[in-house]
């Protein structure tokens, strides 16, 4: 095959599109591989100040851009579900819980899932950034949540394994 300047083109435009397939194939691995089942592993989790919950599994369901994650958690003070759905694509989605209205976004970073979540607590407001990573195994999931709230920071790890 000679190389004339349509030839040239035509191979570009091949080599273009292969790294699109490809890029989009590698999105999608990468965006599937926190779905499943998740149980807190409390001895490797920091929740200080805070007590550590007595039960706190997370459920992902991650189909393209958007997740739902469903979070069961039981503490001295009783049990609830949290239901949270955002997208990856930075866009914030509108969650409502029993403390009010919320608004989640994740965006990737490399493999690392950021997630952001708005909110008020008492006419103040409250931010909540997690950074999820995945084990090399794919087994255990480590979330690092910094949350800035009215009376100060405070930064927990979940260490989850994968059930």
């Amino acid at each position: 095959l000679s190389i004339t300047p349509c030839n040239a083109v035509r191979l570009a435009n091949e080599d273009f599109t292969d790294a699109l397939v490809f890029r989009r194939l590698d999105h999608r691995r990468r965006e599937a591989r926190f779905s499943g089942s998740w149980k807190l592993d409390p001895p490797k989790s920091n929740f200080s100040p805070l007590p550590v919950p007595t039960k706190y599994e997370r459920v992902v369901e991650h189909v393209g851009p958007a997740i739902h994650v469903t979070t069961h958690q039981v503490t001295g003070s009783g049990g609830q579900v949290i239901e949270t759905r955002f997208h990856t694509d930075g866009e914030f989605v509108v969650n409502s819980y029993q403390s009010g209205m919320a608004r989640v976004s994740g965006r990737w970073d490399g493999d690392r899932l950021e997630v952001e979540t708005r909110r008020e607590l008492q006419g103040k407001p409250l931010t909540s950034v997690e950074i999820w990573t995945l084990s090399a195994d794919r087994h255990t999931l480590t979330i690092k949540n910094h949350i800035e709230t009215p009376n100060g920071p405070l930064d927990l790890v979940l260490s989850l394994h994968r059930q």
